[in-house]
């Protein structure tokens, strides 16, 4: 189902996959150690991801799955197998998004340096690059995007998708938002026609998901909203027809964002603010802070300033949670700016847009410093 819908239609297609792990569970627990082992790697990947899908990672049923994975991939010997390095792949893109784990991506990446294929290791440079943005290292990880996409255009796709994307649309998406942060323009739109081209020739729906929603967001970043709005209104009907989807939520705040930019302020905060709210109840997390950014702009433009601050507090709690540091300055701008609607002569306010120009200048986010 990897390929032909776990994110588009979650409730049968996970549901299945999760009963396959369970019933695979089952039948390895009489073999010794050793046997069990090697068998129980793929299962749980499965499992772990199933779930993940259905009940979100926060979830009670993910809890246990999450502490098994975790074991189980630090323990593994220095160089497995290609096809193991493909399920700790997973296991770690999954986990590695939580508080404490931030060293898995740069251990699984040794560890592929080591035995893994070049698919293998163009999704490792991936998951580091994933790692490096998220610690607000922008340059450091457009390198490791740019190191996977040489890799991963150079040899054959893998048989299956096991990481549930293409390591090639991976990158693509990562620089098609992260070159337009940095301000190349030019690049990100390179970036963005090759996306184009690779949907057009066919992939997995969860690679076409996760590049339009990175060429969605790039618009976000140069504020084009009469661009967005028209890609964000076909994506989300899409998606509503296709039946529930982890992605569809964020699509949805994306447009709300941008009808509140054109002027429908009022029905764009509550279109943006109801996403997130069922973002967050599905148990994701990943890109909070930034979408708590993007939905508490909105709701500034409809004149609700306490909820607004209160997506400021969640997403400055969501960026100490997860140590991610690169869509801070976004949050502080908007912090500083829902202050000095309150008070025009806030010398703190004004104290904290510029130390969110000086982190987004450390950070080369050259779009996010200019504000």
């Amino acid at each position: 189902h990897a390929g032909d819908g776990v994110e588009v239609r979650p409730g049968r297609a996970a549901r299945e996959a999760l009963a396959m792990a369970r019933r695979g569970l089952d039948l390895i627990e009489p073999l010794d150690a050793a046997a069990r082992r090697e068998a129980e790697l793929p299962l749980l990947a499965l499992r772990l991801t199933a779930t993940m899908l259905t009940e979100g990672l926060s979830s009670p049923a993910a809890r246990p799955l999450v502490a098994q994975a975790l074991a189980l991939v630090q323990d593994l010997p220095v160089s497995p197998d290609t096809a193991a390095l493909w399920h700790v792949a997973l296991l770690v893109h999954v986990t590695g998004r939580l508080p404490g784990t931030g060293d898995l991506a740069q251990r699984f990446f040794e560890r592929a340096q080591a035995g893994g294929d070049a698919q293998c290791r163009a999704a490792a440079h991936n998951m580091v690059g994933v790692n490096r943005l998220h610690g607000g290292h922008l340059t450091d990880s457009i390198a490791q995007f740019e190191a996977s996409l040489a890799l991963a255009e150079g040899s054959p796709p893998p048989a299956a998708p096991i990481l549930l994307r293409d390591p090639r649309i991976e990158a693509l998406s990562y620089l098609c938002l992260t070159e337009t942060v940095a301000g190349r323009f030019a690049r990100a739109r390179e970036r963005s026609a090759a996306l184009d081209a690779f949907i057009a020739a066919g992939t997995d729906l969860i690679s076409e998901g996760l590049g339009r929603w990175f060429q969605v967001y790039a618009h976000v970043y140069r504020r084009d909203a009469a661009a967005l709005k028209p890609v964000s209104e076909h994506i989300v009907a899409l998606l509503e027809a296709r039946g529930a989807s982890p992605a569809l939520q964020p699509h949805r705040m994306a447009l709300g964002w941008a009808r509140a930019q054109l002027g429908e302020a009022a029905e764009g905060a509550a279109l943006a603010a109801d996403a997130l709210a069922r973002y967050r109840a599905q148990g994701s997390r990943q890109g909070l802070v930034g979408l708590c950014a993007m939905v508490g702009e909105a709701l500034r433009l409809a004149g609700d300033r306490e909820a607004a601050l209160a997506c400021v507090r969640d997403g400055e709690a969501a960026a100490a949670e997860l140590g991610d540091a690169y869509a801070r300055s976004t949050l502080m701008r908007l912090a500083a700016d829902l202050a000095l609607d309150a008070d025009p002569d806030d010398d703190h306010a004004e104290a904290v847009l510029q130390e969110a120009a000086a982190l987004a200048s450390r950070q080369a986010a050259v779009l996010i410093e200019a504000g």
